[in-house]
């Protein structure tokens, strides 16, 4: 290696310290890498180990989108990779054809619902290994492209801040490294990457604004990167002006009788606010009730929130996204629902159960979710499950394990003879491994329970019940 190639990844070696230095943070500290196998993720994992950083662990995603030759020979840079520079892998496999799948039955596209699969492999993956920090390896570009996205399909000051650099359980330590800086770096070093066959595509909104408009921008308006980087610093001086604003006609915490958890304000002070300021402060309620974490895109929220407040202020009720919002009296009143829209179905998301239990509602319908003793009542054994739990509508492809492996829904309801109208309605159950519930009692079927050889035989039961009918 000569010397001005020494000098240039001593150069990057040493801005990459300094990205942690910028955001307050130590390099020194037990760490997963997100490792796609791509120039910028083996880039951001060589460079962390360069410096000494960790100790680190590394985590590939398989979507199962991509042909199986391409996927081995990525897989097996990936591992090569990790050998070489001595950093313990994990690897999460998608089934083929479970993000389609997901992606039909949430009416997202492939590209957010193989976000929600690779983002729920982090999660899972650094809370096995007890870590508190995820880097992933975004760029600049990553961020003008983010940026673009956000700005053409509509987006507030939330939106076009673009990607955070630290962000909970993630950090991005290169969003301030071009991509092209990043492949000097990998020449310098002399490292090996893959690339996605499904980049040169122009099925995905983000492809084509990398392909087309990124291109045009640079040729006919010089500069246009740094513009929009400085309307991203000014969004988040607004963005946070507007949650100052909203912190005054916040929410608070309100008690119902039936004890589900729901959150109030008055309703003239409320509507006497701006309206930025109303959906601010609606929105941060329904973040603290995690109605629908599905839904993490500012512009769809912003969306769910307008309804919900138009639908209020006419003094009527809101239901939808897993949320409900109505007037009582000098109040607007904001609580969890399960909600039946044509499209999406209905999804609640349980972070934990306490003594008390849970109760959910959505019109004549009751969900009460409670532990009882083991040996009392038929149901998934404590042990046999994780939290978050999500409560939603069934949807096609669902199955549930079995003795003798698994089952449709769709199968198991008719097997039960539930009517056609009423099957969309049927709950399930669901945990990160999938499928734990369908509870098909309340309409004329059964509740059936995940199967697991390991079952706990002693300690909790997790008792479900639907009670109510549907109108």
């Amino acid at each position: 290696m000569n010397t001005e190639r020494h000098v240039t990844a001593a150069t990057f070696e040493r801005r990459l310290r300094a990205s942690f230095d910028a955001l307050g943070l130590s390099w020194r500290t037990p760490a997963l890498v997100a490792l796609s196998g791509g120039p910028d993720s083996v880039a951001l994992l060589a460079g962390l180990s360069a410096i000494g950083a960790g100790p680190l662990r590394a985590i590939h995603v398989d979507h199962g989108l991509r042909p199986a030759e391409e996927l081995a020979r990525e897989l097996a840079l990936v591992r090569e990779l990790a050998r070489n520079l001595g950093i313990p892998l994990s690897v999460s496999r998608a089934e083929r054809g479970a993000i389609a799948r997901l992606a039909a039955a949430s009416g997202e596209g492939i590209e957010a619902a193989a976000r929600h699969f690779r983002y729920a492999a982090f999660r899972r993956t650094a809370r096995r290994w007890g870590i508190a920090r995820v880097y992933l390896a975004h760029t600049r570009d990553d961020q003008l492209e983010t940026l673009l996205m956000r700005a053409l399909t509509g987006s507030g000051s939330a939106g076009l801040r673009g990607i955070p650099a630290l962000n909970g359980l993630y950090v991005r330590p290169l969003l301030e490294f071009s991509k092209a800086e990043l492949f000097d770096y990998l020449t310098v070093r002399g490292l090996a990457y893959s690339v996605d066959s499904t980049n040169s595509s122009d099925a995905y909104a983000r492809n084509r604004i990398r392909a087309h408009l990124v291109p045009a921008l640079y040729a006919h308006f010089p500069g246009w990167d740094a513009g929009l980087l400085r309307t991203a610093v000014f969004a988040a001086e607004d963005d946070e002006a507007l949650a100052s604003l909203a912190r005054g006609y916040a929410f608070r915490v309100h008690t119902q009788a039936d004890g589900a958890p729901s959150f109030a304000t008055p309703v003239s002070a409320f509507l006497a606010a701006p309206p930025a300021v109303q959906r601010r402060a609606l929105l941060e309620a329904m973040a603290a009730l995690k109605a629908d974490p599905r839904k993490d895109g500012s512009r769809i929220s912003s969306r769910l929130a307008a309804a919900a407040l138009a639908a209020a202020s006419r003094g009527g009720r809101y239901r939808g996204g897993g949320i409900e919002l109505r007037r009582e009296g000098t109040l607007f009143v904001l609580s969890r629902a399960l909600d039946f829209p044509e499209r999406y179905g209905y999804f609640v998301q349980i972070d934990r159960l306490g003594t008390k239990g849970l109760r959910i509602r959505a019109g004549l319908l009751r969900v009460e979710v409670r532990w009882v003793p083991a040996s009392s009542a038929a149901g998934p054994r404590e042990g046999s499950f994780s939290f978050p739990l999500i409560i939603r509508s069934r949807r096609s492809g669902d199955a549930l394990a079995m003795p003798r492996g698994g089952k449709a829904v769709d199968e198991l309801l008719a097997e039960w003879r539930v009517p056609v109208a009423a099957r969309a309605l049927v709950p399930v159950l669901e945990d990160r491994e999938g499928l734990v519930a369908v509870l098909g009692a309340n309409f004329g079927g059964r509740n059936r329970y995940r199967y697991r050889a390991e079952g706990v035989e002693e300690g909790r039961t997790l008792m479900i019940e639907v009670k109510g009918a549907m109108s």
